[in-house]
Order: C-alpha cells, then structure tokens, then sequence
C-alpha cells in the first residue's frame, strides 16, 4: 500500500469536526480598505465541482470530500514546520495571524487505498488585497527556502514519508512549487499553487502518478469563478 500524501491523512481524521463547524461560522466579512479592489465572498462559488476536478485530472472517480469552514488541522508533523505550507492546502498553521477571514476548502480523491489522485482546493477570503498579497509574499519566501530541501512527515501511527521539494517558480501574485515521493520509482508528485485575485488566496494542489501542471489549470479555473 503507497504511503497517503499529507491531506488524505488529515481529512480522515478532521472530516467530523469540519462538518460540525460548518453550522456555527459565520461568512460575514469587515468591508475591504478605501480604494482597495475586492470580490464578493461567495467562496463556495470559487470552488471546482468534483466532474469539474475529474476532467481536468483524467480522472472518473474522484469523490469529493466535506467543505470545510476553517483552515485544516493536521494529525501528523513534519521535519521542517516552516516546509508545511508547500506541502499542504489550508493548513491552519500556516494560516495563523494572516488576516484571513473566512475559509472553505476541500479535498478529492479517488475512494479506498489504491487512488491514483488527490486534490486539495481552498478559497480564503482576506479584508483587502493588501493582505491576500501579504500572505501570497511571505508564503514565497518560506516556499523558496524549502526549494530542493528533503522533508519527513511523521504520522500519529508512527509511519513517515520522505518528500522532495522542487524548486518555487512565480512571484506575488501567483506561485507554484512540487514535491513528490523520495523514491522515483514511486512516481506519486504534487503540484501547489498559491495565487491571489483581489483579497481571495486561492490555494490549490494537484497530485497524480503523471502530474504537469494540473495544479496550476486548477488555480486558474478557481480563479475565474472569483472574478465572475
């Protein structure tokens, strides 16, 4: 059995608690900065359909997974914490002290143990465009210092997973960044893309056994449907 990628472990365990959530959060939001762009806060919207992600993956079976109201808490560790944001989608952790005001994200994948995609899609609505900018720039800079770097994921049972980091490609507004399996022989890789449109981060990864650039087709749909 291939080792799980890092949101197909989290989601096991938070899909209760993020539906629990999804009754008491509020999408209200304070209005943006004088003179400072913005999109209406319907990020449900934002989000690809599950026949939506199935197309752009090459993919029939791909389920979706809840929406979450709140940024993911994961149930494993990593190596290198500062690593975690290209890793993974909506992370709590990483979303801390941003500004963020309201988040939906969900993941997709194939049911069962033997699936041959995963994807994580998550819109984040910000105050302003100043802010959703902010995040996308300090997010660079982590990314770009785990560029090449080897990261371990630690799961609560104990397991890990050796993953690779490539080298970050883009600049604020859009960025992007794989990692994959440290075994090539394995073939299982992630693209990641973080790209801001007005004061929404859209946050998407993409991962497969023949992944291009289907991450970054998804930001750019996602992003569409935020300027709609």
């Amino acid at each position: 059995m291939r080792a799980r990628p890092l949101w197909s472990i989290a989601m096991l365990a938070v899909g209760v608690i993020l539906g629990s959530l999804s009754t008491g959060c509020s999408t209200s939001t304070p209005p943006p900065k004088s003179g400072t762009a913005s999109v209406a806060p319907d990020l449900d919207a934002i989000l690809l359909s599950a026949d939506q992600i199935n197309t752009l993956m090459g993919a029939s079976g791909m389920q979706p997974g809840t929406v979450g109201r709140e940024p993911l808490h994961p149930t494993f560790t990593v190596s290198k914490p500062d690593c975690s944001g290209t890793l993974t989608v909506a992370e709590d952790s990483v979303y801390a002290g941003s500004g963020y005001t309201a988040v939906r994200e969900q993941r997709l994948q194939e049911p069962g143990d033997h699936r041959q995609h995963l994807v994580g899609q998550a819109a984040v609505h910000f105050p302003s465009a100043d802010r959703a900018s902010a995040f996308v720039k300090s997010s660079a800079d982590k990314w770009r210092a785990c560029s090449t770097q080897t990261v371990t994921q630690t799961n609560v049972d104990g397991t890990t997973v050796r993953w690779v980091v490539g080298n970050l490609s883009g600049a604020d507004p859009r960025i992007m960044q794989a990692h994959s399996h440290t075994d090539p022989a394995d073939g299982w890789s992630c693209q990641h893309v973080l790209r801001a449109v007005s004061n929404i981060v859209l946050d998407s990864d993409a991962c497969g056994y023949h992944i291009t650039d289907e991450g970054s087709q998804l930001a750019d749909k996602m992003a569409a449907n935020a300027t709609k």
